[in-house]
């Protein structure tokens, strides 16, 4: 999966399973989620089998960190009628 979520991670990156394990393991160990969203208008279809998903994250980094708000765009892929994510990108 490609990620850049800008400040956690060292740049856009193409992981495996384990690896993102890790990263997300340290980016929520590392950070407090206070809302995060998806509007029903935010998810479209844009062809057949892919599609495109924006997420409102607001985090707070701990301890008593700035409070962030981000935008998450997540690529998803349709794979034997299973939809799975692609790649997550970051902007604020």
């Amino acid at each position: 999966m490609r990620v850049d979520l800008r400040d956690l991670t060292d740049g856009p990156a193409s992981y495996g399973p384990g690896q993102l394990q890790v990263i997300f393991e340290r980016i929520f160990d590392e950070n407090r989620t206070r809302d995060f969203a998806f509007r029903k208008q935010d998810v479209t279809v844009s062809s057949p089998g892919t599609a495109f998903a924006k997420g409102r994250w607001t985090r707070r980094a701990r301890p008593g960190g700035q409070e962030t708000v981000e935008t998450l765009t997540f690529t998803l892929r349709e794979e034997n009628r299973d939809w799975r994510i692609n790649e997550i990108l970051a902007s604020r």
